[in-house]
């Protein structure tokens, strides 16, 4: 029974002594990681952060943190990040006029800055101050028709109110012109029967004379 007891310790020694063998990683699995850990180069763009990457090779072990700071994944992506934002600063910078100056400024000061830069350049700057006038008016035109629209609109309504006043006054003008033409009837009528009797009192007795 001692020897089986033993046994039966001496295996579960092993079976620890595996399972912490399997949970550390050896020499291997360090330099597998490493292997893995291997970034090529990101082609990064004037437009932040999001670039063209020919090839990003990141296992579930470089995405984790080590305890000292961020892992490999995160200190390539926030480095490329701060170059293309420098690069971006920079073509902002290198831009010789911007939109703001080529509607504002007069063609005597515009030839004046644009003094020393190559004849393609300069055409692309006029053909571009160019479409940014007609914009510039096309926007006022449409502005204008709007508000001209909003005013019509307005005089239009206050027309058909006045004209709604004026019909509802005609009405009334009218039974008041209708009421007096029967009194004006009624009055001449009167009249006239008074005048057939006047004359029938007064012709009488010269008849029998």
């Amino acid at each position: 029974q001692q020897q089986q007891q033993q046994q039966q310790q001496q295996q579960q020694q092993q079976q620890q002594q595996q399972h912490l063998n399997h949970h550390q990683p050896g020499p291997t699995a360090e330099w597998n990681m490493e292997q893995h850990q291997h970034v090529t180069v990101i082609q990064p763009s004037s437009f932040g952060c999001i670039g063209k990457r020919s090839s990003f090779v990141c296992n579930d072990s470089s995405m984790s943190t080590s305890p000292g700071g961020p892992g490999v994944c995160n200190l390539v992506e926030s480095s490329m990040c701060s170059f293309s934002a420098d690069r971006g600063s920079r073509d902002l910078s290198d831009d010789p006029i911007n939109d703001a100056l080529l509607l504002q400024l007069p063609v005597r000061d515009l030839n004046k800055r644009l003094q020393g830069i190559s004849k393609e350049e300069v055409l692309k700057l006029k053909q571009k101050r160019r479409t940014l006038k007609n914009r510039g008016y096309a926007q006022s035109c449409r502005t204008k028709r709007m508000n001209q629209r909003i005013e019509l609109e307005k005089s239009n309504q206050a027309l058909t109110i006045e004209m709604q006043k004026m019909r509802v006054e005609l009405s009334r003008v009218i039974v008041e012109r209708d009421m007096y033409k029967q009194k004006l009837a009624a009055l001449t009528a009167a009249r006239d029967s008074i005048t057939i009797m006047d004359s029938d009192h007064s012709g009488s007795p010269e008849r029998y004379r």
